[in-house]
């Protein structure tokens, strides 16, 4: 086989991989659902009190039962409205300028309300800002819906 057909063979190959990659693509991001972001109300901090957010007449309302800090049991408290059958609820912990490892915990529902509880890692920098993000996933779809709400700990 001489070079020039090759080099046709190859460049006819790479285009027909683009065109399959490119329509894959198009198919998959056709079938993901996308994500709503709920937005806190107000400069709303979790260790004042409540905290809600809301889009379109859905709301995630967040506290937590004391006053936030390193190493120290914390409850935290969901309620939900507007969002319809929920299958699974979960709070991710999150130091806002720092890494502080994975923190993950699923929330539990009973009679109707939620409750997850989990501790804080220990911050060598003495008070630091951290984000509870709740993540929601509804029987209806599979978007999730989140909500980030800030506090600050010792």
């Amino acid at each position: 086989m001489k070079s020039k057909q090759k080099a046709l063979i190859l460049l006819t190959l790479g285009a027909a991989t683009l065109l399959i990659l490119g329509n894959l693509n198009q198919i998959t991001s056709a079938t993901k659902a996308p994500a709503s972001t709920l937005v806190p109300l107000s400069e709303c901090s979790l260790e004042s009190g409540r905290c809600t957010a809301s889009l379109n007449g859905q709301e995630i309302v967040l506290s937590v039962d004391s006053s936030p800090a390193s190493l120290k049991p914390l409850a935290f408290e969901l309620d939900t409205h507007g969002l319809g059958e929920i299958k699974s609820a979960s709070l991710n912990l999150k130091g806002k300028e720092m890494y502080m490892g994975i923190n993950q915990t699923p929330f539990s529902i009973s009679n109707n309300h939620w409750t997850a509880t989990t501790e804080l890692a220990v911050c060598t920098t003495g008070k630091m800002v951290w984000q509870a993000e709740v993540v929601i996933l509804r029987d209806s779809d599979n978007a999730p819906i989140t909500a980030i709400f800030e506090f600050e700990a010792k």
